[in-house]
Formats: structure tokens, C-alpha cells, sequence
């Protein structure tokens, strides 16, 4: 008599099928929580339009040191950053005089005050610190960099799964971006007037790095919201003064 074995039988197949199907679901499902998970960039970003305006107009100050390499020769100093209604202030002083330039941005015209190439004008404050420093200066999209966001994109701090380069730890902090061919990283988050922003932002693409490190940003109030609330007081004032006095 011969005895068969009763997995070679189709029940034994079906269950050797099944058990190295649930082996591999279960592997698959291991390897997905392991990977990172990615916060990405999407149209609608209501919660950020005022922090993007805030940034693009003003007014904000900051206040902190700026390092830059082109892999070859680099360079650090003092950086003070102002912008308000348009105008547009950056200075950056090296120690020891070894450097220091001035720029002034409208969106008519920018000049920059150079130790090393005297007065210049031109429309595109990229070209003129480009041939400052003498490589390509990610101007256009820096400022943006420091809030923590994107020149080219909006997303919700709160995340959503999308598909561009945003990698985000917390709602309101994110770990690293990518725009134009540069990576930039976040580091040392501190709470400001605009919520909790980044104090260290390093921007790597090649041989180049710029590196800024905050260590103080103000927000002053707009001018505008000052007027407003003067407004609001006199109208007010006036009001009370027109009403009758009880009892005449």
C-alpha cells in the first residue's frame, strides 16, 4: 500500500500557497513601515497664502550669520535681512573686513554696494550677487527657504500625499526640500510672531553650499494694520464724544 503524504494532496498545495502568501504580505507590509514617510507639495494651501505674502512683501527683519562655498574657496559673516513693502535690504559684513556688501531691491531696480566691485546696478539682483561671489546665488528662491517653504510650490503644513520633494516631521516643521537642482536641509526650529520656523537652513547643489543660521527674526506690524486700528480708535472716540450725556 502506498501512503500518500497529505500535503502533496491539493489540500497540502493549497495551504503551502496560502502560507507563502501570507509570508509575503506580511514582509511587504514590514518593508512599508519601514520606509520614510514624505509630506509633499500640493495647490491647495490656504493655511500658508498669509505666511507666502508675509513673505513675499514684508514686513520682516532676521538677523543671523551667512556662510557660503563654492567647494573651493568659502567665506562667513554677519547677515542682517530686512524687507517691507516691496524694498528689499540685505547686508552681509565678513570679519576682519575681509568682505562686505549692501543690497537694495525694489521691483523697479537693485543695486548693490560692493568692498570688492564698488557701486552696481541691474535688474536682477541674482546676476549681480552671482558675479559677486562668482557662481550661481539661488537668490530667487532663498528667501522662501528660510520660512521653509517653496518658491515654485505651496503645500499644507499639515501634509498631504502628494509627488514633489518635501519631507516633513511635523505639521509645522519639515526636515528637507528640494527645488531647482538644490537640496536644502532644516535643523533647530524655534517658535516666533509667524508660528515655529526654522534657525538653521543649509542649501547644498554641487560643490556649492549656503548656509544661514537665524538668531532672531522680528515681525514688525504693518503699517497698514496700524492705520487701521488708529481709525478704529478715532472713529470710536468720535462716537462716544456725539453721544448725549444721562440725565439732560
Amino acid at each position: 500500500m502506498i501512503r500518500m503524504n497529505p500535503m502533496n494532496g491539493p489540500c497540502g498545495s493549497m495551504k503551502r500557497w496560502l502560507s507563502v502568501l501570507l509570508i509575503c504580505s506580511m514582509t511587504a507590509l514590514l518593508l512599508m513601515a519601514c520606509q520614510p514617510r514624505h509630506q509633499t507639495m500640493r495647490p491647495d494651501a490656504s493655511g500658508d497664502d498669509a505666511l507666502r505674502q508675509r513673505i513675499e512683501t514684508g514686513p520682516w527683519k532676521l538677523v543671523g550669520k551667512l556662510a557660503m562655498s563654492d567647494g573651493e574657496n568659502s567665506g562667513s559673516g554677519r547677515l542682517w535681512w530686512q524687507k517691507d513693502a516691496g524694498l528689499n535690504k540685505v547686508e552681509f559684513k565678513a570679519p576682519l573686513g575681509q568682505g562686505h556688501w549692501k543690497l537694495q531691491e525694489t521691483p523697479d531696480a537693485v543695486r548693490l554696494f560692493s568692498s570688492v566691485r564698488g557701486s552696481l546696478s541691474d535688474a536682477s539682483a541674482k546676476d549681480l550677487l552671482s558675479a559677486e561671489v562668482g557662481w550661481p546665488v539661488p537668490w530667487d528662491s532663498i528667501q522662501y527657504w528660510l520660512f521653509g517653504q517653496s518658491r515654485t510650490h505651496t503645500w499644507s503644513r499639515a501634509g498631504a500625499n502628494s509627488g514633489a520633494e518635501s519631507n516633513q516631521k511635523t505639521k509645522q516643521e519639515i526636515n528637507q526640500l528640494s527645488e531647482d537642482g538644490w537640496a536644502v536641509s532644516y535643523s533647530r526650529y524655534k517658535a516666533t510672531a509667524l508660528g515655529r520656523l526654522p534657525h538653521k537652513i543649509i542649501a547644498r547643489k554641487g560643490p556649492y553650499r549656503v548656509k544661514v543660521f537665524i538668531s532672531h527674526w522680528e515681525f514688525p506690524v504693518p503699517e497698514k494694520a496700524v492705520e487701521v486700528e488708529k481709525d478704529k480708535a478715532s472713529t470710536q472716540e468720535s462716537e462716544e464724544k456725539e453721544q448725549p450725556a444721562h440725565g439732560s
